[in-house]
């Protein structure tokens, strides 16, 4: 495949941790995390690393988030995170109820899960 293990086995790792350990769809976009940043509306920071933009369909709550006491967790139908291709570490996460574009920023695969 196209998409390296350890990208699905992160997509596993963060649905698992988010409450839906079965996502409806898992799918990446290899491209920067300036041009993933900006398609979800962030600030940009090392806008030339190379990443792995992944974006997870399901129900997911996000009980690792940094929040003012008393918030409610995120919650929401679409989970993305960024992956440094060379340090394989995630970025950014994000839970909300609408899933970025991926199309928009080059070829996007399907991600094999467990």
């Amino acid at each position: 495949g196209v998409v390296p293990p350890y990208v699905g086995q992160m997509a596993q790792q963060f649905a698992t941790e988010m409450g839906d350990p079965s996502p409806t769809s898992v799918t990446a976009v290899l491209t920067t995390r300036g041009a993933a940043q900006k398609l979800d509306g962030e600030g940009v920071d090392e806008p030339q690393t190379p990443v792995w933009f992944v974006e997870m369909a399901g129900s997911f709550v996000d009980k690792h988030a940094f929040l003012q006491i008393g918030a409610p967790f995120p919650r929401g139908t679409s989970v993305d995170f960024t992956i440094d291709t060379k340090t394989r570490e995630s970025l950014d996460l994000g839970v909300s109820d609408r899933p970025p574009d991926l199309s928009q920023l080059g070829t996007v695969y399907t991600v094999p899960t467990l």
